[in-house]
C-alpha cells in the first residue's frame, strides 16, 4: 500500500503521501465512537466508568496496556503493507481520552485505541475501509454545479474528435504546470476542453490573456501560447471575459492553477498524469450512463 522506502526521510514522505492519496467515496465519520445505546452507563467522554478510570490511569502512567498496544499496531500494519522499513517505535497515551500518540520512525500519528483510524498529517484515515475521509468531506465541500457556476461562454473552447467528455480548466498563461497539463491534454481523445484564462501569476499573465482572447481564433492562439510560448500578436484592446472570469474564480475558491472540473463538479487542483486523467473521465462517463 505504501510505496518502498530507500531512506529515513523517505520513510515519513511515504506515510504522509499514502495518508493523502487514500481515495474512496463517503463523508465524513465521527471516529472514536459507537452510538451510545445506553447513555445513562457512560461517561461524557462516551467511556464506561471502568473504561474511564482505565484512560485515566494509562495517561497518568504513560503507559499503554497490551491489548490497545496490539490493536494499535496490527491497524498501522495493515496501512504500512509490505513496507519492512517503516517500523513503530512507540505508542503513548495522550491527554485526550482514546487518543494516542504513535512514533513511527521520526513521524508522529495519532489513532485510536482500536486501531481503526489514524490522523495524520491533519487527515484522517478510515484503516479498515482504506478511506480518507478528511479527504472526502473536502471533495464534498469544494464540488460545485457544473452547469449552474461555470458560465462556459467565458471560456475558450477546444475539442478534441467527437467531443463527448467534458472538463473546464482554469489556466495561467505563465503556469508552468498548466503547460504540463496541456500536453496532458493534447493527447486526450473525444475531449471538450472549457478553459477560463485565470491570470494570478504576473502582469503579463493578464497581458497573454487579453491578446490570446482578442486573436482571430482565441482557441488556437490559446494552445499556442500555452505549448509552444507564441505569444498572439495583437494589441490585446478587445473586449474580453477576463476580469469576469477572475471574479468567477474567486467566487469558487479557485487559489492555483491549473484547477480542472468536471461535469460531477469535482474540482482536482494541480497538474496531474494522463493515466489519473483518463480514469477520471472514465468514471464520469460510468456516472453519467448510470444516470440515464
Amino acid at each position: 500500500m505504501i510505496e518502498k522506502m530507500r531512506s529515513t526521510h523517505g520513510h515519513g514522505r511515504a506515510l504522509r503521501r499514502t495518508v493523502g492519496q487514500m481515495l474512496a467515496a463517503g463523508m465524513m465519520a465521527t471516529w472514536l465512537a459507537a452510538p451510545l445505546s445506553a447513555a445513562e452507563t457512560k461517561a461524557d467522554n462516551g467511556q464506561s466508568p471502568a473504561e474511564s478510570v482505565a484512560t485515566a490511569a494509562q495517561a497518568a502512567s504513560g503507559k499503554v496496556d497490551d491489548a490497545t498496544q496490539t490493536a494499535i499496531r496490527n491497524g498501522l500494519q495493515r496501512l504500512m503493507a509490505g513496507n519492512t522499513g517503516m517500523k513503530i517505535e512507540e505508542i503513548r497515551p495522550t491527554p485526550i481520552p482514546g487518543l494516542y500518540e504513535v512514533q513511527v520512525g521520526q513521524i508522529l500519528v495519532y489513532a485510536d485505541g482500536a486501531g481503526k483510524y489514524v490522523l495524520a498529517e491533519g487527515e484522517l484515515i478510515d484503516i479498515e475501509n482504506q478511506r480518507n475521509l478528511t479527504r472526502e468531506r473536502a471533495t464534498e465541500l469544494s464540488r460545485i454545479d457544473f452547469k449552474r457556476d461555470l458560465p462556459l461562454d467565458k471560456a475558450i473552447k477546444q475539442v478534441h474528435g467527437n467531443g463527448k467528455r467534458v472538463l473546464a480548466i482554469f489556466e495561467d498563461p505563465n503556469c508552468s504546470y498548466c503547460r504540463r497539463m496541456r500536453s496532458v491534454l493534447a493527447g486526450i481523445d473525444d475531449l471538450t476542453i472549457y478553459t477560463f484564462t485565470y491570470p494570478i501569476l504576473a502582469p503579463s499573465s493578464l497581458t497573454k490573456s487579453q491578446k490570446a482572447w482578442c486573436a482571430k481564433d482565441p482557441s488556437s492562439a490559446w494552445a499556442d501560447l500555452m505549448s509552444n510560448g507564441k505569444e498572439p500578436d495583437n494589441a490585446g484592446d478587445c473586449k474580453t471575459p477576463v476580469q469576469e472570469v477572475l471574479a468567477l474564480g474567486r467566487k469558487l475558491n479557485v487559489t492555483g492553477t491549473p484547477t480542472l472540473f468536471f461535469p460531477d463538479g469535482n474540482r482536482v487542483p494541480g497538474a496531474i498524469s494522463p493515466e489519473q486523467l483518463e480514469q477520471l473521465l472514465d468514471a464520469q462517463g460510468k456516472a453519467t450512463a448510470k444516470k440515464g
